[in-house]
C-alpha cells in the first residue's frame, strides 16, 4: 500500500522505523510495522511504502453489511525519527479518506404467473424485482434460469436483451418461460388436484452489462421455490 505524507517543516526527515493500524469505519484491518529508514524530505510530499498484509474476508464482509454508499479508511500511523536538539521522537500521523463503495443490486423473484399450463405445451411470465441501491444506472444483458416442477418437469432457458434500470430504484423485469410437452400431462393433473403438494423451483443468474462504475461484466444469483398453490395464490393484476 502507498501513503502519501506532506512534510510541512523546511528540514528532511530521516524516518527510523513506523507502525500503523489500518481500519474500516472503525473496524481494524490490517496493523504492522516497518524498521526499514525512509526518508522525508522538507516541505515537500513523499511517498511510503506500507507492507500491508489483509485479510481479503474481513474487506469483503464489511463492505457486504455496510448501509452506506461510502466507508472511511483510516491508517493511523507512529513515526520514530530523530530530531535536532530534540532527539528521539514519536510523530502520529492520521490519515483518513472516503471511498465510494458500489453496492450489487438485489434481485428477487417478485411473481410466477402461469399463462398457459396445457397438454401439449405451457408457458409462464416471471417476474423479477431488481432493486439498484447506486446513484448511477445499470444494464442487464442476459438472464440464464432453470425451472422446474416436482419431478415431472425441468426448463432451462436464456433470455438476452439489454434492460437498463434508473439509479437508486426498483423495477420490475419480466421474462419469458416456456415449456417443453415432456411431462406437461401430470403436471396438469397436478395443477388441478395436487396444487398444494407440488413443489416447484426456479433459479438461474443474471449478467450486469459492464458500465462506467463497473469495468466488467458482473454476475448474480436469483432463487425461488414453494407450491403450485403458492403460484396459484398470487395476485394477478386488476384482481387484488
Amino acid at each position: 500500500m502507498k501513503v502519501d505524507l506532506r512534510n510541512n517543516m523546511p528540514i528532511t526527515l530521516k524516518v527510523d522505523s513506523f507502525s500503523y493500524v489500518t481500519k474500516v469505519d472503525g473496524t481494524e484491518l490490517a496493523h504492522g510495522a516497518k524498521d526499514k529508514a525512509t526518508v522525508l524530505h522538507g516541505d515537500s510530499v513523499s511517498r511510503l511504502s506500507v507492507p500491508m498484509s489483509v485479510d481479503l474476508s474481513k474487506v469483503k464482509d464489511k463492505i457486504k453489511t455496510s448501509q452506506q454508499d461510502c466507508v472511511d479508511v483510516q491508517m493511523v500511523m507512529t513515526l520514530f525519527t530523530t530530531l535536532p536538539v530534540a532527539g528521539s521522537q514519536k510523530i502520529p500521523v492520521e490519515v483518513t479518506k472516503r471511498v465510494y463503495v458500489p453496492k450489487m443490486p438485489k434481485i428477487e423473484v417478485a411473481d410466477v404467473d402461469i399463462e398457459d399450463l396445457g397438454l401439449k405445451n405451457g408457458e409462464a411470465t416471471v417476474t423479477l424485482k431488481i432493486t439498484n441501491y447506486n446513484p448511477f444506472p445499470f444494464t442487464i444483458r442476459q438472464v440464464k434460469y432453470n425451472f422446474s416442477i416436482s419431478d415431472d418437469m425441468q426448463v432451462q432457458g436464456v433470455e438476452e436483451k439489454d434492460v437498463s434500470f434508473r439509479e437508486k430504484g426498483t423495477e420490475m423485469m419480466p421474462i419469458h418461460v416456456r415449456f417443453e410437452p415432456k411431462g406437461m400431462p401430470k403436471v396438469a393433473f397436478k395443477t388441478l388436484f395436487k396444487a398444494e403438494k407440488t413443489p416447484y423451483k426456479l433459479d438461474g443468474h443474471v449478467v450486469v452489462a459492464a458500465g462506467k462504475n463497473n469495468p466488467k461484466d458482473m454476475t448474480m444469483n436469483f432463487n425461488s421455490n414453494g407450491t403450485l398453490q403458492d403460484l396459484k395464490n398470487i395476485p394477478k393484476k386488476g384482481k387484488e
